[in-house]
C-alpha cells in the first residue's frame, strides 16, 4: 500500500470542511433584474482574501463578471462580490455563482497557510426580473425650425441594468441614421450633413432603445423645416399728414406665409421704444394702432415673423406729426368724500381726456397732502384708517407727449371719528339703516336662516331656521335692522377705550330662543388690548362673553339692544415665583470616544447543518486514524 503523508491529511480535511460549510451559504437576488451579492464566513483567520474572480450562470448559460481587488474590514466575514448581470431569466430560475481564488489563504496560529486555489459554488434564486422598458425623453427638434441641417437627438435612461447601447436605432423619414449618429449611454444625437440637407416640410423621427434585459422602448416625433421668410405685400396708414404727437394711427398690413406667428409696427425713433402688435383679421390682413411721435418723415417699421422664426421687415411708409403742446384734463368721478365725514376709509376714482392721446394711454399722479405719487395708469386709490383732521386729495393726468394737467382735480374733506374717552355720551358714526327681512310663522318660528348686516357690512346678526323670534310686543319678528346710533348711550366703562364700533340691533327688545350670534368685524390695528362686546342695559354696561376669530368679535345674545365693541384692559395672569434650585454639581467632561470603524453590512447566511458537519469531521478523524494505523503497522 502506498504511503500516506499524515502531514497532508489534516490540512486537506480542513479545506474540505471550509468548502462544504461555504456551500451552505446563500445570497438573495436583489431587484431589479439579477443582482448577486454574497458573503463568505471563515471559522478562523484575520486577513481577507483578495483578487476574487466571479463567474455567474443562469440555467447553465454563463455570464462573466470581473472581480475587483478589495480589503476585508471585519474579522471572519468579508463581502466578496456585488454584481449585477444582464441575463434573460424568469422568476424562480437558479443562478450559480462560482468564486475562484488564486490564493485561498487563511491565517494560522503562527503562520499563514496557503493550500492553493479553491472554488466555492453558491446557488441564488432569482426573486424578480426587470420588465420595465427604458424612458426616452427630451427629443428635439420639435415644431417649426428654419434649419435644414439640424441636430436631431433624444435622451434615454433605465432604472434597471442600464441601456444596451448596441440596441439604439434612429431613423429619419424611415431611413436608418444610427451609423452616422453619436450613441452614448444616455443619449443619441445625429446632425444632418449638408450634403443631405432636409427638404422643406414635415420630417419624422423614430428612436428605438433596449435595456440590458432586452426591454424595448420606442419614441416617434416630427418637426417641420421652413427656411422661407414671410412676404409683406403692402402697408397702409390711416393718416399721413396733420397728425398731432400721441395721436393714434391705424396700420393695415397684407402679409403672406403658411404660418405667420405675429405682425408688429413701431415708429422709428420713438423715445419710449414702443412696439404695437397688430391683430389678424383673417386671410392675409393684419390691423392695429400705433401712437404718433413728433417729427417729419417718421418711418413706420412693420415686422412679420413666422412660426419657424423667419423674419421680414418693411419700412415703406412714413408720416408727419407736430408737437403736442396741449395738456390733458383730469376729473374726479366719485361722489365723495366731501365736507365732514364720520368714517375714515375713503376711495377716489378719476379719469382724464386729451386732444391726441387716447384716454386708455394717459398716466396719472396723485397725492393726499403729501408728495406726488409715481406716474401710473391706475384710475383709483383707497386710503384706510385716516386720522381725524382736514385733507385734500389731488390727481393730475399726463399725455404721451409728457404734457401734464396744470390744474389737477382736487377734493377736500374732514375726518371726524370718535375714538374713545370719558365724560358722558360720545358721538358714534351714523349710517343708513341696514334692514333685512325675516321669514317667520305666526308663532315666530324662523323658516329660513338669515344674516342681517349693517350698511358698512361690519356688523351682522345670524338667525338660524327654527329659532323663535319675536318683537317686544310678542309678535312674530318680520325684519331686523343694524344701525350705528347717533351717540353712545353712556361714557365707556372703566378700563376700556372706544374705537368706533357701535351698533343698534333692532327692533329693540326683540327676543330669540335659542340665542343667536352677533358679530362685529374690526381693524386689529386699532386695538391695543382685547376686543370685548358690551351691551348697555338698565343704566349700566355689561360685558358679554366674546370669542375673537381673526378680525371678528362674536357673542351669543337672546335679545336685541345697543352693542359696542370696546378695547378692554384684561388683567394679566400672575406669574408664579420661581422656586430656588440647587446649585448644579459639575459633571466631569467625558473623554472623547474614538470613532468606530465602518463595518460593511452583514449579509445573512443560511443556518449551517451542524449535525452533518460533525458527522463529516468524525468521518475524517476515522479515516485519518485508519491511515495512521496502516502507516505505523507497515513501518513495524
Amino acid at each position: 500500500m502506498k504511503k500516506i503523508d499524515k502531514v497532508r491529511i489534516l490540512p486537506i480535511a480542513f479545506i474540505a470542511i471550509i468548502v462544504i460549510a461555504t456551500q451552505m451559504s446563500t445570497a438573495v437576488a436583489q431587484p431589479p433584474a439579477i443582482t448577486v451579492k454574497g458573503t463568505v464566513t471563515y471559522t478562523n483567520g484575520t486577513t481577507a482574501p483578495y483578487g476574487w474572480d466571479v463567474s455567474i450562470s443562469v440555467d447553465d448559460k454563463d455570464y462573466s463578471a470581473d472581480g475587483e481587488p478589495w480589503t476585508g474590514t471585519t474579522q471572519f466575514q468579508w463581502p466578496i462580490w456585488d454584481y449585477s448581470i444582464a441575463a434573460s431569466a424568469d422568476t424562480g430560475d437558479v443562478v450559480r455563482v462560482t468564486v475562484n481564488s488564486p490564493d485561498l489563504c487563511y491565517a494560522g496560529t503562527n503562520t499563514a497557510v496557503c493550500p492553493g486555489p479553491g472554488e466555492v459554488y453558491i446557488n441564488v434564486t432569482v426573486e424578480s426580473i426587470d420588465s420595465t422598458s427604458p424612458t426616452i425623453y427630451d427629443e428635439t427638434p420639435q415644431g417649426y425650425i428654419n434649419d435644414n441641417t439640424p441636430t436631431i437627438s433624444a435622451n434615454y435612461s433605465d432604472d434597471g441594468l442600464g441601456i444596451d447601447t448596441t440596441s439604439v436605432v434612429m431613423t429619419v423619414d424611415d431611413i436608418p441614421v444610427t451609423a452616422l449618429a453619436l450613441v452614448a449611454p444616455d443619449y443619441v444625437s445625429f446632425t444632418v450633413p449638408p450634403a443631405f440637407a432636409l427638404s422643406e416640410g414635415q420630417h419624422n423621427v423614430t428612436v428605438n432603445v433596449s435595456d440590458n434585459c432586452t426591454n424595448l422602448a420606442t419614441k416617434s416625433w416630427s418637426f417641420t423645416v421652413d427656411t422661407s421668410d414671410p412676404v409683406i405685400n403692402s402697408v397702409n396708414l390711416s393718416e399721413y399728414e396733420d397728425i398731432i404727437e400721441g395721436e393714434e394711427i391705424t396700420v393695415t398690413v397684407n402679409a403672406t406665409d403658411d404660418n405667420i406667428a405675429n405682425v408688429t409696427a413701431r415708429s422709428e425713433g420713438d423715445p419710449n421704444e414702443r412696439v404695437f402688435p397688430l391683430d389678424w383679421q383673417g386671410g392675409d390682413i393684419w390691423v392695429g394702432n400705433i401712437s404718433a411721435i413728433n417729427g417729419t418723415g417718421v418711418i413706420v417699421n412693420v415686422t412679420a415673423i413666422d412660426l419657424a422664426g423667419n423674419t421680414i421687415h418693411n419700412n415703406s411708409r412714413t408720416y408727419n406729426a407736430t408737437e403736442d403742446t396741449e395738456p390733458p384734463t383730469t376729473t374726479i368721478t366719485t361722489d365723495g368724500p366731501t365736507g365732514t365725514i364720520d368714517y375714515n376709509d375713503v376711495t377716489f376714482t378719476w379719469t382724464g381726456e386729451d386732444d391726441a392721446t387716447p384716454t386708455a394711454q394717459l398716466e396719472y399722479s396723485y397725492k393726499l397732502d403729501g408728495s406726488w405719487s409715481a406716474w401710473t395708469p391706475e384710475t383709483s386709490k383707497t386710503y384706510n384708517d385716516l386720522s381725524n383732521g382736514d385733507y385734500t386729495f389731488m390727481v393730475k393726468a399726463k399725455d404721451l407727449a409728457k404734457n401734464e394737467d396744470p390744474t389737477p382735480a382736487e377734493r377736500s374733506f374732514t375726518v371726524s371719528v370718535y375714538y374713545g374717552g370719558g365724560g358722558g355720551a360720545a358721538a358714534a358714526p351714523p349710517a343708513k339703516a341696514g334692514e333685512t327681512s325675516v321669514s317667520t310663522t305666526e308663532t315666530g318660528e324662523v323658516t329660513a336662516s338669515v344674516t342681517a348686516s349693517s350698511v358698512d357690512a361690519k356688523a351682522a346678526a345670524t338667525i338660524t331656521a327654527g329659532t323663535i323670534a319675536k318683537d317686544a310686543a310678542g309678535k312674530a319678528l318680520t325684519k331686523v335692522t343694524v344701525i350705528p346710533p347717533s351717540k353712545l348711550p353712556a361714557a365707556p366703562p372703566a378700563g376700556t377705550a372706544y374705537v368706533g364700533y357701535t351698533y343698534n340691533f333692532g327692533p329693540t327688545g326683540a327676543t330669540f330662543d335659542p340665542a343667536i350670534e352677533i358679530a362685529i368685524e374690526f381693524d386689529p390695528a386699532k386695538f391695543d388690548k382685547t376686543p370685548v362686546i358690551y351691551v348697555y342695559e338698565s343704566g349700566a354696561w355689561k360685558a358679554l362673553e366674546t370669542t375673537v376669530v381673526g378680525n371678528k368679535a362674536i357673542a351669543m345674545v337672546t335679545h336685541f339692544s345697543t352693542f359696542v365693541l370696546f378695547d378692554e384692559e384684561v388683567a394679566p395672569t400672575p406669574t408664579p415665583t420661581a422656586k430656588p434650585t440647587a446649585k448644579p454639581t459639575a459633571v466631569p467632561t467625558a473623554e472623547p470616544t474614538a470613532e468606530p470603524t465602518e463595518v460593511p453590512p452583514e449579509v445573512p447566511t443560511a443556518k449551517l447543518p451542524w449535525g452533518l458537519i460533525i458527522g463529516i469531521i468524525v468521518a475524517v478523524i476515522i479515516v485519518s486514524a485508519a491511515a495512521y494505523y496502516f502507516y505505523t503497522k507497515k513501518k513495524a
